[in-house]
């Protein structure tokens, strides 16, 4: 009997019906927001390729053939973000006997190239200049408070001043969930003023706020805006540039900038990062004593 049921529940089952029970169990789990509206992309990129097929019928060739046409299309990341997601779908259908194997497990990651131009410390430079003259002034400020914290533009747009405790500006980061606390004496060379200085200097382009970086009514800004500014204010001044086989920075690449600097200053930029591992040097360490109450801080 119990046999006739599984054959028959494994027949009937799509990939498109248990992505509606695996959706469930994504929101179930102690994820944060951001990474859950990853990771159901990712489930909506494979719907999207095999979504109607039978769970049963799924082999690691269609599999391979969706990471396969998602990486040709210029999106080596996500092609294996894809993957993975996709391996732990299947083991999720594993444990609900809707397959006999994971199709996912034998296929290969695809090569994940770095397809973006680095951002130099002249052409940050270049940028900042033209956009002290051209843009918006809170955007001018943007740029500077992001390369003095080398935070991500989640973080940015979310500081406020009740986040400066006992000297420390405070950043629980938006995409992971790690907790630092930044030293207000922070200070990299090349801006020639610490953090606390910089901090104050978001009470000169616009009338005193709560938020650093803010519009009117003091309302935060949204993470687009610091990207479409910065691609406007890169493009007027690199116009021309030949960016060859790569992509041009973007302001996200302002943080590795920072990191780079702040390196050759002896800065743990592990823990500027918020990293458990610092992958982008040559720190390995797990970030251990780390609980969800205390932030780690960054010892100068």
């Amino acid at each position: 009997m119990w046999g006739t049921v599984r054959r028959w529940k494994q027949r009937r089952s799509t990939v498109n019906q248990f992505a509606v029970e695996y959706q469930t169990l994504l929101a179930s789990q102690h994820l944060t927001s951001k990474t859950i509206a990853n990771r159901s992309n990712c489930l909506r990129l494979l719907c999207e390729g095999i979504g109607t097929m039978r769970m049963s019928e799924v082999r690691p060739a269609h599999i391979a053939q969706l990471i396969n046409t998602i990486w040709a299309g210029g999106r080596q990341f996500t092609a294996r973000r894809v993957l993975y997601e996709a391996e732990a779908f299947f083991d999720q259908a594993l444990l609900a006997d809707l397959v006999d194997r994971n199709p996912a497990s034998p296929v290969k990651a695809p090569p994940a190239k770095v397809a973006r131009s680095r951002l130099t410390l002249e052409l940050y430079q270049e940028i900042y200049t033209w956009a002290s003259q051209h843009s918006q002034p809170w955007f001018a400020y943007a740029l500077r408070l992001a390369l003095a914290t080398a935070q991500r533009r989640s973080d940015l747009v979310r500081m406020h001043k009740a986040n400066i405790v006992d000297g420390h500006l405070h950043v629980e980061q938006f995409k992971t969930g790690a907790r630092i606390a930044l030293p207000l004496a922070l200070q990299l060379n090349e801006l020639a003023a610490p953090l606390r200085e910089i901090i104050r200097e978001s009470d000169d382009y616009r009338r005193p706020g709560s938020y650093l970086i803010r519009k009117k009514g003091d309302l935060p800004l949204g993470p687009e805006s610091l990207s479409s500014n910065f691609t406007h204010a890169r493009k007027a001044v690199t116009a021309g540039h030949n960016w060859g086989n790569k992509a041009p920075p973007t302001f996200h690449e302002i943080r590795s900038l920072s990191e780079r600097l702040y390196r050759t200053q002896g800065i743990n930029t592990r823990i500027l990062l918020g990293h458990k591992r610092q992958s982008m040097t040559d720190e390995y360490n797990d970030d251990r004593g780390l609980t969800k109450d205390n932030y780690q801080r960054l010892t100068l």
